[in-house]
C-alpha cells in the first residue's frame, strides 16, 4: 500500500512536469534525483527550483498516507525506492573501470550523460572529461558539509526559504528543501543542493526521499533556520495549457493584446441569418484523418460551419473518392482540385452543405493551374475563392514567380468576378503582412512569407484594390497566429505567423460579424480560421447604388434636362451666325426639288459640343471637386473630347481630305490613354476557352493599343455611316441609350465599388450627350433644317469612346457599334484605294418618285437599298436606326452570358 502511494506521487510529479518546458539540466530519469542550475545564491532560486517546488506540491497530496506511518516503516519504504536504484548498476560498473569511459563512442557517451542528467554538448574529449568529472564529484560529495534550506509553500502564494547553516568553510554547502503541505502541515521531503568547490556557479541538487535518521526537533528547526518569504509569481511559472492567452511577440508595441478566442470574440448571432465559413491548411488530409485526436464530426458540431475550405490536401485524383467517404454527414457538396505537376503536393477543396450555383477550378492560366491551388464556388450572393498561394521556398527560389505572376493573376481574376458579385478570398496566402502578424519580425526579414517584396505585393494586389483583411479590421491590435513551425515547437510557446486570411470585397466588409482564429485545434502546423457574415445586411449591400452616387445621378439628370432646353434654344441662334459666315450646304438627296436649293446651315454640332462641355465642367465642380483620383480621368476625357471637337470644326471650315481625317482622332486620343489606369485583361468567352486555353487574358500594353484604335474607329465610324437626314444624330441617340441602359444594369448587378463608380462615371458623360443629341435631332430629322457637320460626328464618336474606355466596358462597346463595324468593312476597299472612292458615296435620288436607289459604293445604306429595294429617305433612315437598335439587344445578352460562364 505504501509503495502504491509513492508510485502515485511519482506519476503525479511526472505528469505535471510534462506540461511545462523543463530546463536543459532537469531530467526525470531517476525517481528522486534532480539537477538544478543556479547562477548564484545571491540571485535567488532558479527556474528549475520553481519546477521542483511545484512538483513537490503535487506529491504532497499523494504522500499524506505516508505521514501516518511510523518513522522507521516510512524510512524502510523510501529507502527501498531509493533514487539511485535505476542507475546504480551502470554507475558502479563505470566507476570501477574508468577505462570503459575512454573506450566509449560519442553516441554512448552522450547517452550515458543524458541518463545522469549531465549536458551532452561538445566533442568526444569534452564528453569524456565531463563523465569523469561527474564520477569524481559523486565520490567526493559524500564528505561535503551540509547547508539545509527548507522551502515551505503555503497555498501557492508565498515560499519561505529557510536556511540552517552548519558550515566549516565557504567553499561547499548543502541545501535541503522541505516542502510543507497546505493541508497536513507536515514536512514532506528534503532536497539537498550540493555545490562543488570547482564549479562555484553550478549546484547539484539530490532529492532524498529517505529522511535522515537524525530527527531535528521543532525547536531546533526554529532556532537554526532563517525564513525568507518570496512571492510565488516570481518563482513558479505554472504550465500554460493555452499558450495563445499570453502575448507572444519579440518586440510588442504599446496597446497590443493576445488574441484569446474565449474572451475576444463577439456574442454569436441568434436570429440565424448568417453564413459561417471556415478555412484550414491541413498539411496532408490523409494523415489528419488517421489521427486519433482528430474528428471532423466533432469539429463540424462544435463550429457548425456552412462551408469548409481546405488547403494543402496533398491528395491525388485517385484518392478523392475514398476520402469523400470519410467526410462528415450533411456536407454532401465537395469539390477538389489536385496537383498534376507533382504528386502528393498542394491541392485545395471546398466542402459545403449549401449547393453552389457553379464551380470553377484554377485561374484559367495553365502555368498556374497545374498545381491545384485554386477552386472557386459561386453562391447566390458571393463568390468564394479558396486558394493556396505558392510559398517563395528555400532560398526564395519562387519569389519572383509569386510577386510578378501569381499575385497579379489572382488579383485580376478576383476583380473580374467582383464585377457581378462580392468576392471572398480565403486560404493560406503565405504572407505575414505586418510585423504584428509574426513573432520575430526582425529575424525573418528575408524569410519566405515575410520578405518586403511579398508584403508589398500583398498590399498592392489585394488590399489596395478594395479587399479587406477581416481579422485585422476587427482586431487591429490583437496578436494572433495561424501557423507554428514543427522544428522549434513554436505552438507550445505561441511563436508563430498569421498566414491564413479571409479577404472580402469592401462592399460587404461591414457585414462581417466575426473573423476569428481557432488555435486549440491540432493536427496540422496551421489552425482553422473562421468568418461569420450577417446575411441580411450582406444581401442588401452591393445590390443598391450608394446614396451618394444616387444623388449625383439625380443631379446629372436635372443638368441634362437643362442642357436639352439650352440646345433647343441655341441652335436657331447659332444657325443665323453660321449662315452669315457662309457655312451652309445643299441637301444632295433633294437635288432637283425646291428643297434642294435651300441653304442649310452647317456645323451646328458645335452647339451640342459647347453645351455638353459646359454641363460636364459645372457637374464636375459640384461632384468631383474633392476626389482627385476621378478628376484625372474626368479632365483627360474632357481634353480628348474638346480636342476632337476642335479638329472636327476645322475640318468643316477647311475641308480636310478624308485620309487626314483618319489621323486626327489618333492625336485626340492621347490624353485619354495617358490617364487610363484600369484593368488590361479580357474575359475569354466560354465557347472559345477550349481553343484558347485561357479564361482570362491579360493583354498588358497591347490593351492600350487596342483602346487607341477603338478611339480612332469610334470617331470616324459615325462620320462614315452618314448621308441621310437624321442618320448621324439618330445612330448616336440609339447607341447612347444602349450605353446608358447597360451602365444602369451593371451598377445594380455589381457590388464592387470601383466597378460601380466606373459605370457611374460613364453615366455622368452619356446622359448630357443623349439629352443634347435629342435636341439636335429635332432640327436634323427629315426634312433637315440644319446639318451637323464633321464637328458633331467627331465629337459624338470620341465621347462614346471615352465613355466605353473609362467605364471599363470597351469590349462591350463594340457590340453597340455592330452596324458601324459592318459599314466599315464594306468601305475598306474604297477607303484603302482598292476601288474608286467618290467624294460622296450616297444613293441615287429620283426627283420624280422621291425614292433612293442603291449604288455600287460600299456603304450599309447602299447595301440595304440593294437588298430591300428603293425607299424614301425618311423610311430608309428609320429602317437603319431599327437595325442599329436590334443588334445591340441581340449582342449584349449573349456577350454577358459568355462572360458569366
Amino acid at each position: 500500500m505504501n509503495l502504491q502511494a509513492l508510485q502515485i506521487g511519482v506519476k503525479s510529479f511526472i505528469n505535471l512536469s510534462s506540461f511545462a518546458a523543463r530546463p536543459r539540466s532537469l531530467k526525470i530519469g531517476q525517481l528522486g534525483s534532480l539537477r538544478l542550475r543556479v547562477m548564484s545564491s545571491k540571485r535567488g532560486v532558479s527556474s528549475s527550483t520553481k519546477s521542483a517546488a511545484a512538483a513537490s506540491i503535487v506529491d504532497d497530496k499523494k504522500d499524506n498516507k505516508l505521514n501516518g506511518m511510523s518513522g522507521d516503516c516510512r524510512e524502510d519504504v523510501l529507502i527501498e525506492e531509493s533514487c539511485w536504484k535505476v542507475q546504480s548498476v551502470e554507475f558502479q560498473s563505470i566507476k570501477d573501470d574508468p577505462a570503459k569511459i575512454e573506450a566509449m563512442t560519442v553516441q554512448e557517451l552522450r547517452a550515458t550523460l543524458r541518463k545522469f542528467g549531465v549536458p551532452t554538448k561538445g566533442r568526444k574529449g569534452d564528453l569524456v572529461f565531463a563523465l569523469k568529472h561527474f564520477m569524481g564529484k559523486k565520490k567526493d560529495g559524500e564528505n561535503s558539509q551540509e547547508l539545509e534550506e527548507h522551502v515551505s509553500i503555503n497555498s501557492l502564494k508565498n515560499i519561505s526559504l529557510q536556511k540552517n547553516t552548519k558550515r566549516t568553510s565557504d567553499e561547499s554547502c548543502i541545501v535541503s528543501i522541505n516542502t510543507v503541505s497546505e493541508v497536513s502541515g507536515f514536512k514532506k521531503s528534503k532536497r539537498r543542493m550540493k555545490q562543488s568547490p570547482v564549479e562555484d556557479e553550478i549546484v547539484n541538487v539530490d532529492t532524498e526521499i529517505a529522511t535522515t535518521k537524525r530527527k531535528l526537533s521543532n525547536t531546533e528547526i526554529a532556532t537554526t533556520k532563517r525564513k525568507l518569504s518570496i512571492k510565488t509569481d516570481d518563482l513558479i511559472t505554472l504550465p500554460q495549457a493555452e499558450p495563445w492567452t499570453v502575448l507572444a511577440h519579440k518586440k510588442p508595441q504599446k496597446g497590443w493584446i493576445p488574441y484569446n478566442p474565449r474572451t475576444i470574440r463577439p456574442a454569436p448571432l441568434t436570429d440565424g441569418n448568417s453564413v459561417k465559413l471556415m478555412s484550414w491548411n491541413v498539411n496532408g488530409l490523409r494523415a489528419l484523418l488517421k489521427l486519433e485526436g482528430f474528428s471532423a464530426l466533432e469539429l463540424a458540431q462544435r463550429e457548425n460551419f456552412d462551408v469548409l475550405c481546405l488547403q494543402e490536401t496533398k491528395l491525388q485524383d485517385k484518392d478523392v473518392d475514398s476520402v469523400k467517404q470519410c467526410l462528415i454527414d450533411g456536407y454532401e457538396n465537395s469539390f477538389w482540385t489536385c496537383s498534376n505537376a507533382k504528386l502528393g503536393y498542394s491541392g485545395t477543396a471546398i466542402i459545403s452543405r449549401i449547393k453552389p450555383l457553379s464551380v470553377c477550378y484554377g485561374l484559367g492560366i495553365p502555368d498556374h493551374d497545374s498545381e491545384g491551388r485554386v477552386v472557386t464556388a459561386e453562391f447566390d450572393s458571393f463568390y468564394l475563392v479558396n486558394t493556396y498561394v505558392p510559398n517563395a521556398g528555400d532560398g526564395l527560389k519562387r519569389l519572383s514567380y509569386r510577386i510578378t505572376q501569381w499575385d497579379p493573376s489572382l488579383s485580376n481574376y478576383m476583380k473580374e468576378l467582383e464585377k457581378s458579385k462580392p468576392v471572398i478570398l480565403t486560404g493560406d496566402l503565405n504572407c505575414a503582412h505586418q510585423e504584428i502578424d509574426i513573432y520575430n519580425p526582425a529575424g525573418n526579414k528575408r524569410s519566405a512569407g515575410f520578405t518586403e517584396e511579398e508584403r508589398q505585393s500583398f498590399g498592392s494586389n489585394f488590399l489596395s484594390k478594395g479587399f479587406v483583411d477581416t481579422f485585422r479590421k476587427q482586431h487591429p491590435n490583437a496578436v494572433g497566429y495561424t501557423y507554428w513551425g514543427y522544428r522549434h515547437g513554436g505552438r507550445k510557446t505561441n511563436r508563430g505567423w498569421r498566414l491564413d486570411y479571409f479577404l472580402v470585397s469592401e462592399s460587404i466588409a461591414d457585414a462581417v460579424h466575426d473573423s476569428y482564429i481557432v488555435p486549440d485545434v491540432n493536427g496540422s502546423d496551421h489552425c482553422p480560421i473562421g468568418l461569420v457574415l450577417k446575411e441580411s445586411d450582406w444581401l442588401i449591400l452591393g445590390k443598391q447604388l450608394p446614396n451618394r452616387a444616387s444623388e449625383v445621378l439625380k443631379l446629372e439628370s436635372i443638368e441634362s434636362l437643362v442642357g436639352f432646353f439650352l440646345t433647343v434654344k441655341m441652335i436657331p441662334v447659332a444657325s443665323k451666325y453660321v449662315l452669315r459666315r457662309n457655312l451652309f450646304g445643299y441637301d444632295i438627296n433633294k437635288k432637283g426639288t425646291p428643297q434642294g436649293t435651300v441653304k442649310v446651315p452647317e456645323s451646328l454640332g458645335i452647339v451640342v459640343a459647347v453645351v455638353f462641355m459646359v454641363l460636364t465642367i459645372v457637374f464636375q465642380f459640384f461632384t468631383f471637386a474633392p476626389d482627385s483620383n476621378w478628376l484625372v480621368e474626368y479632365n483627360a476625357a474632357l481634353a480628348s473630347i474638346c480636342f476632337m471637337t476642335l479638329l472636327g470644326f476645322i475640318d468643316d471650315v477647311l475641308d480636310v481630305p478624308w485620309r487626314v481625317k483618319l489621323v486626327l482622332p489618333s492625336i485626340a486620343a492621347l490624353p485619354l490613354l495617358m490617364a487610363y489606369a484600369g484593368h488590361t485583361t479580357i474575359i475569354i468567352p466560354k465557347p472559345l476557352i477550349p481553343y484558347v486555353g485561357l479564361k482570362v487574358l491579360d493583354l498588358g500594353f497591347i490593351y492600350k493599343i487596342y483602346m487607341w484604335f477603338l478611339a480612332i474607329f469610334c470617331t470616324n465610324c459615325i462620320n462614315i455611316h452618314a448621308g441621310l437626314n437624321g442618320l448621324e444624330v439618330g445612330q448616336t441617340v440609339v447607341i447612347a441609350s444602349a450605353i446608358l441602359i447597360h451602365n444602369v444594369m451593371q451598377i445594380g448587378a455589381s457590388s464592387d465599388p470601383e466597378y460601380q463608380q466606373a459605370h457611374a462615371f460613364s453615366v455622368y458623360l452619356v446622359q448630357p450627350l443623349l439629352a443634347t443629341s435629342m435636341a439636335l435631332l429635332s432640327y436634323n430629322w427629315y426634312p433637315s433644317s440644319v446639318f451637323v457637320g464633321d464637328t458633331y460626328t467627331y465629337f459624338a464618336g470620341m465621347t462614346m469612346a471615352v465613355v466605353g474606355i473609362l467605364g471599363h466596358f470597351s469590349e462591350t462597346l463594340l457590340i453597340f457599334f455592330l452596324a458601324q463595324v459592318l459599314n466599315f468593312l464594306l468601305s475598306v476597299p474604297q477607303l484603302f484605294g482598292f476601288r474608286h472612292c467618290p467624294r460622296h458615296r450616297l444613293p441615287r435620288f429620283d426627283p420624280q418618285t422621291g425614292l433612293l436607289t442603291g449604288t455600287d459604293d460600299g456603304t450599309l445604306v447602299n447595301l440595304y437599298l440593294r437588298m430591300f429595294g428603293r425607299k424614301s429617305e425618311n423610311s430608309l433612315c428609320v429602317h437603319l436606326l431599327l437595325v442599329q437598335h436590334h443588334w445591340p439587344q441581340a449582342g449584349v445578352p449573349s456577350h454577358s452570358k459568355m462572360d458569366a460562364d
